[in-house]
């Protein structure tokens, strides 16, 4: 999408191309030297702004609807029409949401990945789980009938506390306060598990209109198996939000484990929040090789 244009001359400037649309920067390029190229694009506004080194340099609306071409092949270093940058390319990423200057100017900066700050690789919203540190004795009501669901310092991940559940059958857990999600916008669940005897657990995001149960990254109603006996473990997802509101729900459960009946997990650090910003992709493409997948990070 972003590449270098000679134009027929020796004049080189930073274009967008998209569908035959060719919009540039201002500023030449210097050949011989190194340039910092970064283009914004919000698809449902058409809009895009062109950086040179961190500055604004260009920006403006595309004509075509970009939402059209998802699936379409990005390049870049190559034109619409077939013409090819010639000269080095590093340090490429790709994130699904726009940067702000101030942002890409922090990409630029860094020398890699690795020192490229956190909360410019991943912007998140605030934390919908109240009470997730579980360091209170409230706000995780029972999710069917479990024989035990209480504050204990038996095992904790962080601070002090985890939260205890015992079961007496299947499906039964623990069951967050609801909080509010907006239909379509991405969320990132998180929690801590220590299993003592079944290496299982089941999981239930209940839409924020409260009609049922979300698909998340993992599937519906997931069960995440293998776990570590008597040791804690991380379990992770994403999920969209097909039904926002305010009834939305982390529920956490036994499922239907063999066992299922006296099993006994504690739960801790529990998280969702809202993803604002992520990177899709950063491929170092170093001078050994420019195209191997093993440079993506």
């Amino acid at each position: 999408m972003i590449i270098y244009n000679g134009g027929g001359g020796s004049d080189w400037t930073l274009v967008a191309s998209i569908d035959g649309e060719n919009p540039q920067g201002a500023t030449n390029v210097t050949e011989g030297e190194w340039t910092h190229a970064a283009i914004a694009v919000t698809p449902v506004t058409k809009s895009y702004k062109i950086y040179m080194n961190g500055i604004l340099d260009g920006s403006g609306t595309f004509s075509n609807t970009l939402l059209t071409f998802s699936g379409s092949t990005l390049f870049i270093g190559k034109s619409h029409y077939g013409e090819f940058f010639e000269g080095n390319i590093s340090q490429v990423g790709i994130w699904y949401g726009e940067l702000t200057q101030a942002k890409i100017q922090s990409v630029m900066e860094s020398t890699s990945y690795a020192k490229i700050p956190a909360d410019v690789k991943n912007e998140y919203g605030d934390e919908l789980i109240v009470n997730g540190t579980m360091e209170a004795d409230s706000n995780w009501s029972d999710y069917n009938t479990p024989d035990v669901n209480e504050r204990s310092s038996e095992q904790a991940h962080s601070g002090t506390y985890s939260r205890k559940v015992d079961t007496n059958a299947n499906y039964e857990g623990i069951s967050s306060d609801g909080y509010t999600t907006v239909t379509g916008d991405l969320y990132t669940v998180s929690f801590w598990v220590y299993p003592t005897n079944v290496d299982s657990i089941r999981v239930r995001i209940q839409e924020g209109d409260g009609s049922g149960d979300v698909a998340t990254s993992s599937g519906t109603n997931p069960t995440f198996s293998s776990l570590n006996l008597n040791a804690w473990n991380e379990v992770t997802f994403t999920y969209v939000e097909s039904s926002g509101g305010s009834s939305g729900k982390l529920i956490i459960e036994s499922g239907a484990n063999t066992g299922a009946n006296n099993s006994v997990y504690y739960i801790d650090d529990a998280s969702v929040k809202e993803v604002k910003n992520e990177i899709a992709g950063y491929w170092a493409l170093d001078s050994s090789d420019y195209t191997s997948a093993s440079n993506h990070i």
